[in-house]
């Protein structure tokens, strides 16, 4: 087996899909029969390669897949099990029983497919169907759908959204200083006067102290110079200096790091997704009962969490602070460009904003509005909240 990724699939209490997969094509033939197992229940399937990819095929679903992409990833992905609402990914350096206790737990998602940083040696994965959806403390599963975004119908995978903005205290355990002053101060307080780079950095650097694989790389290839990966700490200085510069971000969606959600599916999670009730406001038609806004703020952001949340239980997505997001301001996007527009940050020097915010009129916290603002503005009516595909 060595040299070899093992690849099974357990089917909840149905049984699994064994196959071992060569790291390279040029390892293997077209097809290449996987060894037998003894277990009772579990089913033995084989393996074929072409275009590129390499996947598992059995008699009876799941399927599960392997495609070797850029660089050192890999991308696993697999058909959906009857009963499961979520699927475990173990890792192993040896081969191991599909019940063995010694897989080792690399995450849990409702998505039917995962983006994993291979070892250097073999490595064997196992993907088991789940009745139980574990969710990242304090966040919320967002489950994909379709909804109306004001001008096209758009299509939106299932992600995880934090429940609250970023608080003051999260930021400065991250990034080792608190930037925030006058205009509310406090650990459950939201952060503010940070720029969009500040959020691409907390981002960046809170993924890697969970040991979570960060979702930007800094390309510059397109003027001739370097990919940086991405490890924010191999980025030059210079990388958010200058919105040019923050311009060759590029964001993996499915790395299962922390990110900045797009602008359509902040939209889809503060409407409350598939439970939406089409308020007005994110969670009521009362602006009073969801946000804080110039009428009743006091001058000052409040505690996160301090108001009613909405239909998915996310607070302060209509006021408080303006929220970054990761697109720069250009036209509402169709399904014919997808939910992450543009696959880079953007062009020029805006970034997306939404929801209002403490000291703006209560018109600016509607779901609806857009706002924006110079990805290097650093002010106290814009934080931001964060997301995660996996």
């Amino acid at each position: 087996m060595r040299g070899f990724l093992l690849l099974a699939l357990c089917l909840s209490l149905f049984g699994a899909i064994w196959a071992a997969v060569p790291k390279s094509n040029s390892q293997m033939g077209s097809d290449v029969e996987s060894s037998e197992v003894s277990d009772p229940g579990y089913e033995i399937s084989y393996l074929s390669n072409s275009g590129g990819q390499i996947g598992a095929v059995s008699t009876r679903n799941p399927i599960l897949q392997i495609e070797l992409t850029t660089g050192s990833q890999i991308q696993l992905s697999w058909t959906a099990v009857a009963g499961a609402v979520s699927y475990n990914i173990y890792h192993a350096v040896t081969p191991l029983p599909p019940l063995d206790p010694g897989w080792e737990f690399l995450a849990n998602t409702a998505s039917l497919t995962l983006a994993v940083e291979p070892a250097q040696d073999a490595g064997f994965y196992l993907v088991r169907g789940s009745d139980t959806l574990v969710v990242p403390l304090n966040f919320v599963w967002v489950a994909g759908g379709t909804f109306y975004n004001g001008a096209y119908n758009i299509t939106v995978p299932g992600f995880y959204i934090d429940k609250f903005e970023v608080t003051q205290e999260s930021y400065q355990s991250v990034m080792g200083a608190n930037p925030a002053h006058n205009y509310g101060v406090g650990g459950d307080y939201p952060v503010y006067y940070v720029n969009w780079t500040d959020c691409i950095a907390y981002c960046q650097y809170r993924s890697m102290q969970e040991g979570l694989t960060p979702c930007y790389t800094f390309d510059t290839t397109p003027d001739g110079g370097t990919n940086y990966g991405n490890n924010i700490m191999n980025w030059p200085s210079y990388w958010n200096q200058y919105y040019d510069w923050a311009n060759r971000i590029l964001c993996n969606w499915s790395a299962d790091g922390y990110r900045l959600p797009s602008e359509m599916e902040w939209m889809f999670a503060a409407k409350g997704g598939s439970s939406s009730q089409n308020y007005t406001y994110s969670g009521s038609n009362d602006v009073n009962a969801v946000a804080w806004y110039n009428l009743n703020s006091g001058g000052t952001t409040h505690s996160v969490g301090t108001k009613v949340p909405n239909e998915l239980g996310l607070y302060d997505m209509s006021g408080n602070l303006w929220e970054w997001n990761w697109n720069y301001w250009s036209d509402l996007p169709s399904d014919a460009y997808g939910p992450y527009w543009p696959p880079f940050g953007g062009q020029g020097q805006s970034r997306d904003c939404r929801g209002g915010s403490w000291d703006g009129h209560y018109s600016g916290c509607a779901i609806s509005y857009r706002g924006s603002g110079s990805l290097t503005a650093r002010v106290n009516w814009i934080g931001f909240r964060v997301a995660r595909s996996h």
